[in-house]
Parts: structure tokens; sequence; C-alpha cells
């Protein structure tokens, strides 16, 4: 039967046969993706040999793409159904014996340039693409960047991609020519439950084998789903697969031979109307020899996640998880997995195995530590953070943040961390024990700049003068500075007043301090007039208290400007100018020194107040550089509070410029501008969140536009759009869609996104129930999690029930 897709795939393999290409046909199980490729490729491409890798082993093309004479001459198809399969990320799975990689872009891309004409022919469910594309922010860019980089690598070198669909009308219009001699199609075109492609792929006959299962059969069937589900994605050894279906199991089952009995059930495609329908399916080694797993058939697998994404995992299958889980990806996964659904012991303990056996590897060295400190440092915690302290730097600094300062143990850390050393320092110091802190952060300073202010601080409390001028003769300004207070604070007046006229410039600040401690005008006035701009300063500072404003601006005016004095004096000339009535002069005066983005931030700042915004932004724009966010963001507010939205839009549009478009976005959903915000996220999707919520949830973009989207009829549509894309790993939509349940109310579906492990759920769940008098239950979530039933603990350590 002809698809309507069908003459254009033909015709672009018909390029491909001369040109080599890159075909992928995107769509849901069952809709025909395998079909249409076959059809098209028999008829045009018919005396091409074809490679069709076991699944997961992309290593077979890396290495033809290495000795591209092996290519035979009249053409290759390489055959890659479900892609997702061969890709670096959450879907690729090594074989048992570690021999499977990743097929590469190089090696692609090298294919496709050969002499030999290769075709790549690939399907994929839409779910898996996006899950791949997706993007997460990387605030020292300011941009979104790629979760999976090498798989969106890949799949930039597809170029023909087309989504396939179930059956159109003129599709079923075709169909009806063809069932009045073939019987099956015209079965299928009856078939009201489900589409043609379905009916003829067996769809009906698998969904009454799962539906009339016994218990034990639809328990082996869960079993695998929910392990999908939580980060499993290999096929599921017969060991793993018995233990975690005990689970599920609802009756006694003596002796254990149920679990043959149910799998060869399940598994069984010896009768004729079973081959195309079993409900699980043997994965084979790569000699087809050995079962080395199990997993559930494509459909149903679709079919099940959907159904059953907010079911409990029951405990029994959690452990046994654990207890058969030892590869990094799988870990890491399963670990996140159990955090999201605040199964905290659970998490715990993988991710403490994970930095075991694998070493320091985020997210397992900065989630371990909080989950274990979740009921407080008790000895427990700190227990299990020193048998990983010496395997991983963050969590040996936790360890050091929570141990008594004075300790015994804080002394043996500090003999060998910097971190420790500058702790325990610290506390020293303030126990007047200066020696015993100088002893400890000696060995450190040199290579540790940060431990440098502590150490001068106990020099100068022992009055080491000669270490503080070693570190002074090295260029150090607080080394320095602590000499010349030492030396204030023993010589005599007329010795402090000869350092100071004769070059000291640390003597001198601390003498000019003091001067105008004792009020003394005259001296100031004459180190003023002999040209000291701090002594002018302390001089207009004192004249302006004593009510002479109009003497001390004329003090500060020889030193106002960034290139005859400092911008802090010339802003404190502008302050006096102002309250002395002079608005023009003072606006004259930071006009004549704008050049210092400081001192135009001043001059702008005094033109909007005068009314003369246009002339303000005029100033702040030169400023508005990529280097200088702060600018960036001032300008950007400027035109946001006066409605300038057009010149807000022209600043968004530059692509290092994330603070306009954050407030861009911001002010746009203020206004209620559904338009102007799609447009927005359309044009250039805000990277990074623009705010949070008092929930704890970070608002971008996207979530203000469907916030407002959401506000009307719709809210049930949109919902479930979210749900789908939060499943296929799209954060942005998952931040999206609780936002969207706390503003509703929706309490009971935020629970369910808990179960279903939703990004962001737990702490959004956790904050609406601590602001709607339930502040117990969420402390319980918050220090204990939940249980694996979902059910909200007793927690005895914090002597809190619910």
């Amino acid at each position: 039967m002809d698809r309507d897709l069908g003459g254009d795939v033909v015709e672009w393999m018909r390029t491909a046969g001369s040109d080599g290409g890159f075909l992928l046909i995107v769509g849901d199980s069952c809709v025909g993706k395998t079909r249409l490729i076959f059809e098209a490729a028999r008829a045009v491409l018919g005396d091409f040999h074809v490679l069709a890798p076991t699944r997961g082993d992309g290593d077979v093309i890396n290495k033809l793409a290495s000795a591209p004479g092996r290519l035979p001459s009249d053409g290759l198809v390489v055959w890659l159904d479900e892609l997702q399969r061969y890709l670096q990320g959450p879907y690729f799975v090594p074989d048992p014996d570690g021999d499977f990689r990743p097929v590469t872009a190089k090696a692609i891309e090298r294919l496709l340039n050969a002499e030999t004409a290769v075709v790549f022919v690939a399907t994929m469910r839409p779910e898996h693409r996006d899950r791949l594309q997706a993007s997460d922010h990387d605030p020292a860019s300011g941009v979104d960047r790629p979760i999976h980089q090498l798989a969106v690598d890949v799949l930039d070198l597809v170029d023909a991609d087309y989504a396939l669909q179930t059956f159109s009308s003129a599709e079923r219009t075709a169909a009806r020519d063809v069932a009045t001699y073939d019987p099956r199609v015209a079965v299928a075109l009856a078939d009201r439950d489900y589409n043609v492609t379905e009916a003829l792929a067996g769809v009906r006959e698998l969904m009454s084998r799962y539906r009339q299962g016994t218990s034990e059969q639809r328990a082996l069937i869960h079993a695998i789903i929910d392990m999908r589900r939580v980060g499993i994605e290999s096929s599921v050894p017969a060991t793993l697969l018995r233990e975690a279906a005990r689970g599920y199991l609802t009756r006694a089952t003596g002796d254990g031979s149920w679990f043959r009995r149910a799998l060869d059930s399940v598994t069984s495609r010896d009768r004729r109307a079973d081959r195309a329908t079993a409900p699980v399916l043997e994965v084979l080694d790569r000699d087809r020899r050995t079962i080395v797993g199990y997993t559930v058939s494509d459909y149903l697998t679709q079919q099940l996640s959907r159904a059953r994404r907010s079911e409990c995992l029951p405990a029994v299958t959690w452990r046994a998880l654990m207890d058969n889980t030892w590869d990094s990806a799988p870990l890491l996964r399963l670990a996140g997995s159990a955090e999201r659904r605040l199964l905290y012991d659970f998490a715990s303990t993988l991710y403490e195995r994970h930095i075991t056996t694998f070493g320091p590897a985020q997210p397992a060295t900065w989630r371990y530590p909080d989950l274990v400190l979740r009921k407080g440092a008790t000895m427990e915690a700190l227990d299990k953070l020193r048998q990983l302290a010496d395997k991983d730097d963050g969590i040996q600094q936790r360890l050091i943040e929570l141990l008594p300062p004075d300790s015994a143990e804080m002394w043996t850390w500090a003999d060998v961390d910097s971190r420790a050393a500058h702790r325990l320092a610290d506390v020293l110091i303030s126990q007047g024990r200066p020696q015993d802190a100088a002893d400890i952060l000696y060995p450190f300073v040199p290579a540790h700049g940060s431990l440098k202010f502590s150490y001068i601080t106990a020099l100068k409390q022992l009055n080491d003068t000669e270490e503080l001028q070693r570190l002074a003769a090295d260029g150090d300004y607080s080394a320095a500075h602590a000499l010349a207070e030492l030396y204030v604070a023993s010589a005599s007046p007329d010795e402090i007043r000869h350092r100071a006229e004769t070059g000291d410039p640390d003597i001198r600040r601390i003498y000019l301090d003091h001067l105008a401690a004792q009020h003394d005008l005259v001296a100031l006035r004459n180190y003023a007039a002999a040209g000291d701009m701090w002594a002018a300063s302390h001089y207009a500072t004192l004249l302006a208290a004593d009510g002479s404003i109009d003497e001390a601006v004329e003090s500060l005016r020889p030193f106002a400007g960034a290139d005859r004095g400092n911008w802090r004096v010339t802003r404190q000339l502008v302050d006096l100018l102002n309250a002395n009535g002079e608005h023009d002069a003072a606006i004259a005066t930071l006009r004549a020194f704008a050049d210092d983005w400081r001192i135009a931030w001043d001059l702008g700042d005094a033109l909007i107040a005068d009314g003369r915004v246009h002339e303000a932004i005029a100033v702040f724009t030169p400023h508005a550089i990529p280097m200088n966010g702060h600018m960036r963001e001032h300008l950007a507010q400027v035109l946001a509070d006066h409605n300038m939205i057009e010149e807000l839009r022209k600043r968004a549009a530059h692509p290092i410029d994330t603070i306009a478009r954050t407030i861009l976005a911001r002010t746009l959903f203020a206004a209620g501008d559904i338009e102007g915000l799609r447009e927005h996220v359309e044009q250039r999707p805000l990277g990074g969140f623009g705010t949070f919520d008092e929930y704890g949830v970070g608002i971008d973009a996207n979530d203000m536009l469907a916030e407002l989207v959401a506000g009307g009829p719709d809210i049930d549509e949109a919902l479930s759009a979210l749900r789908r894309a939060a499943d296929d790993g799209d954060i942005g939509a998952a931040r999206q869609l609780i936002k969207l349940l706390i503003r509703n109310s929706l309490v009971d579906q935020l629970w369910q996104e808990v179960f279903a492990g939703t990004f962001a759920a737990g702490a959004a769940l956790i904050g609406y129930l601590d602001r709607h008098d339930q502040a117990a239950t969420a402390e319980i979530l918050r220090r204990c999690g939940l249980s694996a039933d979902g059910s909200v603990p007793a927690c005895p350590d914090l002597a809190i029930t619910t």
C-alpha cells in the first residue's frame, strides 16, 4: 500500500543511490516506519548491499569508516532501526562483553563522502529524538548547550527527516482498493480500535495477550516497563527480572517455578498467531546463540510507559535494582530517579556506590552529601562522609565545613588541607591564639592567596613586622597596610606626621583618617591645598556636616573626574551639589567625566530624574558592552520601566545579552502580551531562569508563555502536552508543568508528578505544603523523603508524624 510519504522517500533514495545520504523516519511505534523504508529501498536500491548491525553495535560502522577499501563497489545501505540505540546518550547500552561502542558523527561523515554511495536509513520514535536533542542552560556562556552533544552531532548529518503518522484519509482510500483482494487489509480497515498499520502489525493480539495474562505474567511486563522508567535502558537479565518482578506479585508463589512458567508464556512465539505478538522479547548476544536479557515489545513499551508514568515501584523492585546495578551510567540514572521521587535512602546508597566504584563524578559528588545530611550533621551522617572523604574533594570539603572547628579531627585535616587550615585559623584568631593560627596557615599561603588575609591578621596580632615586611616587599598591599597600622599604633604623633609627609601612602591614609576623627580642619585644608585628594574628601565631609556646603564643593572641584582623581570623589561632589540645589551643575560635573561607566551610571540616573530619558539612554548605551553586565542590566531595566519595548527587543536580539532577554520576557509577561511573548520565545528562546518563584521553581520565557496560555480554557490540553515533553527529558517543559499545577492548586496531580520522577516536582511539592498549613509533612519530606509505596513515613528522627 502506498503511503503519502512514499513518493518523497523514493525520490530521495534515487538521488542518494548516486550521492549517498542519511534518511531518518520519525514516528510512534507501529505506524509503518520500517515498512516504508523497506518498500522504497527494494524498489530503488534493490541491488545495494545491506549492513544491519546488531542493535547498539555502532562500532561496526566506525571500523568500516576507517577501512573504506572494504566498501562494496555497487553501493551500501546501512540500516539503523531504533537509531537511538546506536548513539551516545541515555539509550545506548553496552553489550555484556563491553564490545559495543556508539557510532560517531566522524565515521558517518566519512562514509557519506566515500566514492561508493553509502545510504544510511534509520527510524526513531519522536520522544527519543526529543530527549537526545534536549539542551540545558550554561550559566558561564549564557547560552543553551545540548545535553547529548555527540548524539546531536550525528543527528545533524541527517539530510532527509520525515515524520510518519497513522493512516491519513487518502491512505485509507488507497487501502480500500487493496482490501478488495487482500483480506488482511480489509480486516485492518474494519478495526475500530487500532489504525491500519497497528492492526496489520498484530497490536490487537499483542494487547489481548497482555490484558488476558495472569498476574505473574503481568508482573514480568510491569517490572521491565517500570525499570525502563527509572533509567534501566538495557535488556533485563533473567536473575534481575525474577527478583524485581516479585514486588508485583499479588499472591504467594511457592517454590519459584512461577517465573519460568510466566516467562515462557510471555515470550512464546511458537503458534502462528504469536509470531509477532509476544509481549516480552528475548535479547540475544552478538552471535545470536545466548539469551542475555529480556525487553518488552516496542508498542507495549510506548503504551504502558505512558499509562504507568506515576506508578510507584515496589520496595522489593528497588532493592533488586540496587543489588544488580553496577555500571556507571545506569547507577547515576537510577540514583537520580530515586532522588526525584524523594526516595533518599535508595538514592544516597546508589550515589555512594558510584563514588566508591568509579571515583569523583557529577552529580554523585555534590548530591550525596546533601542526601546524607538531610536529617542534620549527625554522627552517622559525618561517618558516611568520612568514609568517602579521601575519594572525593567535594565530600571532603563538606566534611570540613561540618566538623567542630577546634576538634582534634579538624587539627588533623588542617595539616593537609588548606580549607581546614583556613577555618581552624579563623577560630584560633577569634580566640586570641594568633601564633597557632599563623603556624597552621604558613605552609599553605604561597599557593593559596585566599588565606593571606587571615595570615596577615594573625601576624598583625603577633606584631610580627619582619614577616609582614617580607610580604609587603613582594607587593602585598594588605601586609603593607598592616605594617602601617602597627607603626601608627606605636609611634609618636610627630613620627607619624613625618612618615606621612615623606611619602608612605599607607601611613598617610591612616594619618588623614586620624585628623578627620579629630576634626582638624586646618591640617586637612593644608593637605588638600597641597593636592591630597583624600584630605580634600575628609575636609569636604566635615565642612558639609558643619553646613558649609559651598566651601565643601569648592574644595572637591580640583579632584573631580576619573582623569584627575577618583570616581568616588566625583560622586561626593555631585551629592553636595544636589544637596545645595545645584542640579544642573551636578549633571554638568557628571557629564564632563562620563567616560567612566560608574559616573555615566549616575549621570543617566540624574537625567532620568530630570525627565530626560532618551538622553540617559544615550549615556548608558556606550557602556552597555558584553563585558559590563551591570550596565547592560541597568539599561534593559530602564527601557522596560519606560515601556520602550522595541528598543529592548533590539538589545535582546544580541546573542550574548541574556539579561535583556530575561527582562523583556518579564515585561511582556507582566503586560499579559501572549503574542509578544510567543514571538520572543520563537525568535530566541531564553536560556536559563528569568527568576524563581516562591516554591523554588525556575521560571523562563517558556514558563511565562505557558502560564499565560494555560490561563485560558485549554489547561488540560496544555498539561497533557507538557507531561509528554517532560517525560521525554525536556527540563523546561517539566518546570512549566510544575508551575501550572501549583498556580491552579492541582496538588493531587503534583503528587503524581513526584511519583513519576518529574524534574523539580519534589522541591515544589515541599514548598507548596510548607505554605499551605502542612509544614509538618513538608519537613518530613524535606528530611526523610517518601516510602517506596509513595506514603509519608513517620520519620521518628524528627519526632514528627502525619
